[in-house]
């Protein structure tokens, strides 16, 4: 889960934080480390709302920088749909330039399918979102994109306050017609960005990340839609097999079809 795009929440205050002096390196640029007010009341104000979904669509337009051996590094395109249905229903579609998948979690079993190779596979899960999320990464290593909404908050997670090290306001900005306050953050892990609308609810509409600890540090971006009025029926969380789809065991690790 260490690939989140939200990372968390620090402790209300400002801190700052001075490198001591080491290297040339060290003594050539001090860094100055801050944590303000306004951008974790902004992300606590996103997360308490977030809880309050019952029913909502997420319809995400993302991009992602893949680093080849040699360190060139290529965008990859997607799109990925969320259908949740609090506490323990969901439906996730992923559809990238270089493959796609179909999830889905009823409350009892967790479903992935590989359309392109007819494969699909099927592991008992707990009773709530967070905790099938927790179990897909930990165990069969299915990393789930923007898993982070579904833990804004919860203490002992990424998103506890304690791994803030830095938080700040950047600007306003108009993405899709919606003005939005755009922030930025960072854990020892990673660097993320998020933009919430300035009116109606605060719900994020753009989200970047890139992980500090890669030395490439690769990017990824989604532009989020939502729709919380949302009414789903109990098939949107069930799988059904086509007839040419062949059932394949869901081992502890990468899923069997994963190459494509």
């Amino acid at each position: 889960m260490g690939r989140r795009i939200l990372m968390g929440f620090a402790a209300l205050g400002c801190v700052f934080v001075i490198q001591p002096q080491g290297s040339r390196a060290e003594d050539a640029q001090v860094t100055m480390q801050k944590v303000m007010p306004d951008a974790l009341a902004a992300l606590e104000r996103m997360g308490e709302h977030l809880k309050t979904l019952n029913q909502f669509t997420l319809s995400a337009a993302t991009t992602s920088e893949d680093v080849l051996d040699y360190g060139e590094k290529v965008m990859i395109g997607g799109d990925i749909t969320y259908h949740v249905k609090s506490p323990d229903r969901l439906s996730l579609d992923i559809a990238t330039d270089k493959r796609e998948r179909h999830y889905f979690y009823n409350g009892k079993t967790v479903t992935v399918y590989a359309p392109a190779l007819k494969f699909y596979s099927s592991f008992a899960a707990p009773d709530t979102t967070t905790k099938m999320i927790k179990e897909a990464e930990d165990t069969y290593d299915v990393e789930v994109p923007l898993a982070d909404l579904f833990f804004l908050g919860t203490k002992g997670s990424k998103a506890d306050a304690s791994n803030i090290i830095s938080a700040f306001y950047v600007s306003d900005s108009t993405i899709d017609g919606a003005v939005c306050a755009h922030y930025a953050y960072r854990t020892a892990t990673a660097h993320f960005q998020v933009w919430i609308p300035k009116e109606g609810e605060p719900l994020p509409c753009k989200i970047v990340r890139n992980l500090a600890d890669d030395p490439a540090r690769p990017q990824y971006t989604a532009v989020l839609t939502w729709k919380t009025n949302e009414t789903f029926a109990e098939e949107v969380f069930n799988f059904t097999p086509p007839a040419d789809a062949e059932m394949i065991k869901m081992g502890r690790g990468k899923l069997a079809a994963s190459k494509r």
